[in-house]
């Protein structure tokens, strides 16, 4: 390596260590002391025989350490009972602190030469005591606000009786109050069908329109049925208000197309108005062309028939008796057939002709059975669940209330 490259390296050595020096010094200015420790803690993983970095540590490890023991001792004089969790997670902070820098230890300074100044003290018993009286503050919390049976309370107890936990796994009865905290929180809805469309509707119909996929449907804190629970408070019912369905007769829609065309047909031998041949001056029997007239008859038909479902998916409150909101839904579903018959030479349809393509095309398809009315309705029953899942997943606000 040249002179050159040797200097180029050690330039670049310098701005580095320089660079990350300066991150965690203006970490350290800014009382960023965490973010000062960490950017420290790397550098001396690589090298510990580094002052800069160790000074630097050791004055943000022991301001972060005061300065939340320092919080720590405010919070225990303030006495609120709510603190404990603040002064639990405080002393956590403390301890990953400890931990962070305990691998390091021990930091030798080389000038002057001294014992880095980064005590270890065992905070367990006070976490502990802090995490225990936490639990407890949290689990009265909770079951203070279990018995309001006011919703928005109880879902704050949820998280609270989840956070007690995760500290404590068999703290007490704590599942049986998450269960609890669960049940008083949700928003339960029924939803339903109600036929106002004056005629009877077969039963597999009604089941196909109000079977939906509640398991996409259900939410944290809201919960969809099909079918009646006896066992559950509902707050809200969504009902499928069927209030039209026509179905069209059956239609045969007919045109026909007639069609001429002339085409070349091999050659004959040309005649006089007598009956004779005509020929050259040779004596040759003269030829003509010979054309022939194609013609046909074709008709188009079109098998129809129509199924229409109309209605509105309406939101009620049962506690306040309200509608919420009405919004309309509806469905056809069609069915529809075309074919052609072809009546003389298929030959007078000309293929260079967009509507002939279609005619000679339409000639290979064949009636078809119309479909009953249930089978059709079942059709239209598919696309209406479709719009009630729409309606249902555009309007989920008004039952998350």
């Amino acid at each position: 390596m040249n002179l050159k490259s040797t200097l180029i390296l050690c330039i670049i050595s310098i701005v580095t260590l320089g660079s990350a020096c300066n991150n965690s010094q203006k970490a350290l200015y800014r009382g960023d002391y965490d973010k000062a420790i960490s950017q420290s803690v790397k550098k001396l993983r690589k090298n510990k025989q580094k002052d800069k970095h160790i000074i630097i540590l050791e004055d943000a490890y022991n301001k972060a350490n005061a300065r939340d023991l320092g919080q720590i001792e405010y919070l225990k004089t303030e006495g609120s009972p709510n603190n404990w969790m603040d002064i639990f997670g405080l002393y956590s902070t403390i301890d990953a602190r400890q931990n962070l820098v305990r691998p390091l230890l021990p930091l030798r300074m080389q000038s002057p030469s001294r014992k880095a100044n980064l005590p270890m003290n065992n905070y367990n018993e006070e976490m502990v005591s802090a995490k225990q009286r936490a639990a407890e503050f949290l689990y009265a919390n909770a079951n203070k606000a279990l018995n309001s049976k006011n919703k928005e309370q109880a879902r704050a107890a949820y998280e609270d009786l989840k956070t007690v936990k995760k500290m404590f796994p068999t703290f007490k009865d704590v599942d049986s109050k998450i269960n609890q905290a669960r049940a008083v929180g949700m928003n339960n809805v029924l939803v339903k069908l109600k036929n106002h469309t004056g005629m009877p509707l077969p039963p597999e119909f009604e089941k196909e329109i109000i079977r939906l996929n509640t398991s996409n449907l259900n939410r944290k804190w809201v919960n969809y049925d099909t079918n009646p629970n006896s066992n559950v408070a509902y707050d809200y019912d969504i009902i499928i208000n069927l209030q039209q369905v026509e179905i069209s007769p059956e239609s045969l829609r007919e045109r026909v197309y007639n069609r001429i065309r002339h085409q070349k047909d091999g050659w004959i031998y040309s005649k006089n108005d007598d009956g004779s041949y005509k020929v050259d001056s040779e004596g040759n029997k003269l030829k003509v062309q010979k054309v022939v007239q194609l013609s046909c008859e074709v008709i188009e038909v079109e098998q129809h028939k129509v199924a229409t479902i109309g209605g509105s998916v309406d939101y009620f409150n049962r506690n306040t008796r309200q509608m919420l909101g009405s919004y309309p839904i509806a469905s056809d579903a069609v069915f529809v057939n075309h074919y052609a018959v072809v009546h003389g030479n298929p030959d007078a349809l000309d293929t260079d002709k967009k509507e002939d393509k279609l005619l000679i095309s339409l000639s290979h398809n064949r009636p078809a059975p119309f479909p009953d009315d249930f089978a059709l309705m079942m059709q239209a029953s598919n696309t209406l669940k479709e719009a009630v899942d729409d309606v249902i997943r555009d309007h989920k606000r008004l039952v998350s209330r």
